[in-house]
């Protein structure tokens, strides 16, 4: 079992043992690592481990694996204060959509944590049969976003 920060500093003074006094009660290093084109999941490693907390804003990611990060609102190598909230985003890709039915495309957006939003088309009973025909936005979205869809039944 490891000691208490504080007592672990009076045992090495004690024992007359040097110590690394950062180590001991505080995050090792305050610099802001670089999670750019990181996963979600290996940005939020990189940040714990350094004593940061990450923050998305409103769109967190569904599933951390899937989100890379685009953006880090502090540049890397820059000091942060110790146990900070560092602001970053990231975005998922939008699957494929064009041709399959309303249905699967619903599925597949909403398994990427995507909300679909159908522009046109009847009503959810009906959809299944069907087929998307445009798919608005781009290759990538935010987490949570509407992704709208066109339909042709």
């Amino acid at each position: 079992m490891r000691a208490a920060p504080a007592a672990a500093l009076a045992l090495a003074l004690v024992a007359g043992v040097g110590c690394d006094l950062e180590e001991s009660i505080g995050p090792g290093d305050n610099r802001m690592p670089a999670v750019v084109g990181k996963t979600a999941t290996q940005a939020n490693i990189a940040l714990n481990s350094r004593g940061f907390t990450p923050s998305y804003g409103k769109q967190a990611p569904f599933d951390s694996d899937d989100c890379r990060v685009v953006v880090q609102k502090t540049p890397p190598g820059s000091t942060v204060r110790p146990y900070s909230t560092q602001q970053i985003r990231c975005v998922v890709r939008v699957p494929a959509l064009v041709g399959r039915t309303a249905d699967d495309a619903e599925s597949s957006l909403e398994r990427q944590g995507l909300d679909p939003k159908f522009v046109n088309g009847p009503r959810a009973a009906r959809r299944g049969r069907c087929r998307v025909v445009r798919s608005g936005g781009g290759p990538l979205a935010r987490p949570q976003a509407d992704i709208r869809l066109r339909l042709r039944c």
